[in-house]
């Protein structure tokens, strides 16, 4: 538990926690808090509709950034609309099949003509392009596949810091998009959806990453990546499908060449050098300890706070370890003792944690009021349980 020691009361308004002071702490999840019932949009909302979301058209611009809004994209309109969303891996391989592999240069009628094959209705492409002082133009479209006419047109422009930050960025054009499609998202809808998600932002990024990762060859760092988006997301289906996907794969054996492993090692130290797999939850339902002091109009209270293994991180670990021992070489290679032990020889970058069998993280929380004015605050220090592999064995 974590306390604030005598928290000032207010007659109005009333103490809450700011989500934005535990997003700063590193606390990814909220304990006890149960996904809303409320209906996002009412009707049909584009229940007719199969749109394919096509990645932004760009140059000069990072790799990961277009298949991020894409993803974003795709998340916001499948929990604001009743539209259908063409699954992009499959709009991808149909793409590679057509021999659009390595090329994101395409017409009009190129786009019209893959969203005919995967069996789409409408589709949403466009162009990302950098601009003077580190803006960006987003401008994007929804084209009716049979008539050729523009359903909806947007452009928006921004920083690179708005178009990551909370999603806000994203979800202001995807409300603008889903508004001039048709779809009529309810107060509580329209609400959810402007306020952003971190969590959501997270897992896209590390999604987009790894998407991009695997694309090139890098299937370590892909997978990786993948099961950082779950961590982030639990709900992320696409990033534990394509986990597993990619997981199935190595943990088969079928990587035979040693400096494979190598870069594989290296790959994962600095990953979790990175990303420590451990997750901060957190119940911002508050409880008061004692009575309150009516004289100074301060109480002590507490919120419930823990410190846990992230599941898809050490799965992640552990595939590798799977893959390790069926290649049946790990001793003959001189990776018994990895993920936690010097390899033989000793290889720079390759310990897993630097070797460290535990962790504590110090957590410094802020009780925040509506006005944003601090009335309490508190610290506590979290840690983990020993982490222990050995030859064959898993965590």
């Amino acid at each position: 538990m974590l306390g604030f020691a005598g928290a000032k009361q207010e007659e109005d308004p009333p103490v809450v926690f700011s989500e934005d002071q535990i997003y700063a702490m590193g606390a990814i999840d909220n304990l006890g808090t149960p996904p809303s019932s409320v209906p996002m949009y009412a009707g049909d909302s584009g229940k007719d509709i199969r749109l394919a979301i096509f990645v932004p058209q760009s140059d000069g611009v990072d790799k990961i950034l277009p298949v991020y809004i894409q993803g974003l994209l795709n998340e916001n309109f499948k929990k604001y609309s009743g539209i259908s969303i063409i699954d992009r891996r499959h709009i991808d391989f149909t793409l590679a099949q057509q021999g659009y592999g390595t090329s994101r240069s395409f017409s009009e009628i190129d786009y019209l003509a893959i969203g005919r094959i995967v069996n789409a209705n409408h589709c949403l492409y466009g162009t990302l392009q950098r601009l003077p002082a580190e803006q960006y133009s987003l401008q994007l479209m929804i084209v009716n596949i049979a008539s050729g006419e523009n359903t909806a047109v947007v452009e928006k422009k921004g920083s690179l810091s708005q178009i990551y930050g909370n999603g806000v960025f994203i979800s202001e054009v995807a409300l603008d998009l889903l508004v001039k499609t048709g779809v009529n998202l309810t107060r509580t809808g329209e609400r959810t959806l402007l306020a952003g998600n971190k969590a959501t932002v997270q897992a896209q990024l590390a999604l987009a990453r790894g998407i991009i990762a695997q694309g090139s060859g890098s299937d370590f760092e892909a997978l990786l990546n993948y099961s950082q988006s779950v961590s982030f997301d639990p709900l992320q289906i696409e990033a534990l499908e394509r986990f597993n996907v990619l997981g199935s794969s190595i943990s088969e054996g079928n990587i035979t060449d040693r400096h494979k492993w190598l870069e594989a090692f290296r790959e994962a130290a600095r990953f979790f050098n990175d990303h420590p797999p451990f997750e901060i939850t957190f119940d911002p339902k508050l409880r008061q300890l004692g009575v309150t002091d009516y004289e100074k109009r301060t109480a002590n209270a507490e919120m419930r706070i823990e410190l846990g293994a992230s599941k898809p991180g050490f799965d992640a670990l552990n595939t590798l370890l799977d893959g390790l021992e069926k290649t049946g070489k790990r001793a003959e290679w001189g990776f018994s003792g990895w993920p936690l032990l010097e390899i033989t020889p000793k290889t720079p970058g390759t310990v897993v944690f630097g070797g460290k069998k535990s962790f504590s993280f110090v957590i410094n929380a802020a009780l925040l009021n509506e006005s944003g004015n601090t009335v309490g605050k508190g610290s506590i220090t979290l840690n983990s349980g020993n982490i222990n592999f050995s030859s064959g064995d898993k965590k």
